[in-house]
C-alpha cells in the first residue's frame, strides 16, 4: 500500500458521514503524529517522531456526557533495520474501544486496544525480533488521553498508548493530532 492510499483511506468514509450536525452523526476521523516512548524507540529509526496514523471512529452515547467510541486506525512507523518493520508503507492496524467522559470543552477517554503488527520475519535479523521474539497475531494494549474542542467538530487530541509486541518489547507512544467529528 503506498502512502497516498494510506492517507486517502479515512477520506473514503466521508460520504458515509454526510449527515448534518443536527442529526448527531456519530462518525469521526483522526490524524495523529506518533511520538516514540520507551520500547518503541528500540523499534524505530527516530527517537522523536516515529511515524503517523490515520483512522476513523464511531461513537455511541450511553447517557449525556458519557460515550463509547469504536476506533480503527492505520499506523505507519519508520522501523529500524533488521527488525522486520523497515517498510513504512506497510501500516500496522490499531483499533479498540474507548469510554469517553465530556467535561465542558474537554473529553477524557481510556480503553483497550488491539494491534496487528506488520513484521516481515524474512528481513528481521535482530535477536529481539526473530524466532520466539517475532510478533504474531493480534496484541492487546490500552490507551488513555484527552481531547480539547476548538469547535464542536474540530478537536486537538493527545493520548498515551501501550501495546504488546513480543516477549521482549512492550512499545508505548504518544499520539498528538486532530480529530474531526461529524455532527455533535
Amino acid at each position: 500500500m503506498n502512502l497516498k492510499r494510506l492517507i486517502a483511506l479515512p477520506l473514503m468514509v466521508l460520504p458515509l458521514c454526510a449527515q448534518s450536525v443536527d442529526e448527531g452523526n456519530p462518525f469521526e476521523v483522526t490524524a495523529t503524529a506518533t511520538i516514540g516512548n520507551s520500547d518503541l524507540n528500540k523499534m524505530v529509526r527516530s527517537n522523536n517522531l516515529a511515524g503517523f496514523s490515520v483512522g476513523f471512529a464511531f461513537r455511541t452515547e450511553l447517557k449525556p456526557g458519557l460515550n463509547t467510541r469504536l476506533h480503527l486506525a492505520l499506523m505507519s512507523l519508520r522501523g529500524k533495520d533488521k527488525t522486520g518493520l523497515e517498510n513504512a508503507n506497510r501500516p500496522h492496524v490499531n483499533g479498540g474501544l474507548d469510554i469517553m467522559q465530556d467535561v465542558n470543552r474537554w473529553t477524557f477517554f481510556g480503553g483497550l486496544t488491539l494491534t496487528q503488527w506488520k513484521q516481515n520475519t524474512n528481513t528481521a535479523t535482530d535477536a529481539n525480533f526473530t524466532g520466539a521474539n517475532a510478533t504474531n497475531g493480534v496484541k492487546l494494549g490500552y490507551r488513555i488521553g484527552s481531547e480539547y474542542a476548538f469547535t464542536p467538530q474540530v478537536r486537538g487530541t493527545l493520548s498515551f498508548n501501550q501495546a504488546e509486541f513480543n516477549k521482549v518489547l512492550n512499545p508505548s507512544w504518544w499520539a498528538l493530532g486532530v480529530t474531526y467529528r461529524f455532527g455533535k
